[in-house]
């Protein structure tokens, strides 16, 4: 296959993949009679698609615009109004959430998702109960607090017993395990983040849920004897909390898009997977990449130049290719092993593409002034 019919095949997988992710969109404009050839091809996509990417996007719209409500931190200026209307959005996403669920059974991500509610709605009600002087409100909002946080335990109870049901294992935490114990706790506020990106960003479309099986499987093989580690040595707790902030500033950045792209909930997923995996690669491998590149050529090896990343561009189209078929017809297998090929290829990808442009780029600036 020569260098012009490989880039035609590559633009047509790109594009095949561009529109399997955009149809669930673009058929949903577009109202037809359902007995026309259209009306069934449209049916069919929807029973395809809308139970799997729109389904809890208004319970994590409704949890969204109470996050956006701002409540000052100095409980003798927080304003109970503003307050009460924060937790009233909470527990529409919180009923939201059960109607969504209503015609299936609840699952880790379900409970996960409601104990992370029930926590934010009784961190909310110990907001009113510091700030209200008298006793009969202290102990009202007391009272309210005190429900909210045994259904928090009940809600994370739960989650456990579900997590072990579909993974076969015992869950420590029901956060990331590496940054519970970088940060000393479950609660803490860059877990919460961590935990939210999962939980309400990725997990919220088929594929994000397809893409956490997979690395779930691979995540807990490892990171327990980790995050013992990371618990008993104070340094290297030091070390991985610096090592985590651009990873939480990638996390901040990949909600935004994942909001932006709102409209298709699967290419939003896709869109943020890729991205991550870029920009952990370009972090954390890059550096290490670029120096072992140079300290090869510095010692008379051949290093190759950026042309020879291309069949690992034409496999990169391809797992994308592949995972659009998966998700567009369910197919859970194809859909969680070419998910999970295509973030690790895209960070080799990046990697290649940066470190053998940049040795490229720092060998035509020296060679002449060697000269």
């Amino acid at each position: 296959m020569n260098i012009r019919v490989g880039s035609r095949v590559v633009f047509l997988l790109i594009l095949l993949g561009l529109c399997i992710l955009l149809i669930p969109v673009v058929h949903a404009e577009f109202p037809v009679d359902p007995n026309s050839g259209l009306g069934i091809v449209k049916g069919f996509v929807d029973e395809a698609f809308q139970s799997q990417t729109h389904f809890q996007y208004d319970s994590e719209k409704f949890e969204k615009e109470g996050d956006t409500l701002v409540i000052p931190e100095d409980p003798e200026e927080s304003p109970t109004f503003i307050t009460q209307q924060q937790n009233t959005l909470y527990r529409k996403a919180r009923d939201k959430l059960d109607e969504e669920y209503s015609t299936k059974s609840k699952d880790s991500h379900y409970w996960s998702r409601m104990e992370l509610l029930q926590e934010k709605i009784a961190n909310n009600y110990a907001r009113m109960e510091d700030g209200e002087k008298y006793a009969d409100n202290e102990r009202y909002w007391r009272t309210l607090k005190n429900t909210a946080l045994e259904n928090k335990k009940k809600a994370q109870a739960e989650y456990e017993e579900a997590y072990e049901k579909e993974t076969g294992r015992k869950s420590a935490t029901p956060g990331c395990l590496i940054a519970t114990a970088t940060f000393g706790s479950p609660q803490a506020s860059e877990v919460q983040m961590v935990r939210d990106y999962r939980d309400g960003t990725i997990r919220q479309s088929y594929t994000g849920s397809q893409f956490f099986i997979g690395f779930n499987a691979w995540y807990y093989s490892f990171s327990p004897a980790v995050a013992s580690y990371i618990s008993t040595h104070p340094m290297a707790k030091s070390v991985m909390q610096i090592r985590l902030v651009p990873l939480l500033q990638i996390i901040l950045i990949s909600q935004k898009i994942s909001a932006l792209m709102s409209f298709s909930p699967e290419a939003a997923t896709v869109t943020v997977l890729i991205f991550g995996a870029a920009m952990y690669g370009l972090i954390h491998l890059f550096p290490f990449v670029f120096l072992g590149l140079y300290i090869t050529g510095r010692k008379g090896f051949k290093i190759p130049t950026v042309k020879s990343m291309r069949p690992v561009f034409i496999l990169w189209v391809a797992l994308l290719a592949f995972m659009s078929m998966g998700v567009f017809f369910s197919l859970d297998l194809l859909t969680i092993t070419s998910s999970c090929l295509l973030v690790m290829v895209t960070m080799i990808l990046t990697v290649g593409f940066a470190s053998l442009g940049f040795y490229s780029y720092t060998r035509t600036r020296t060679i002449p002034a060697a000269g």
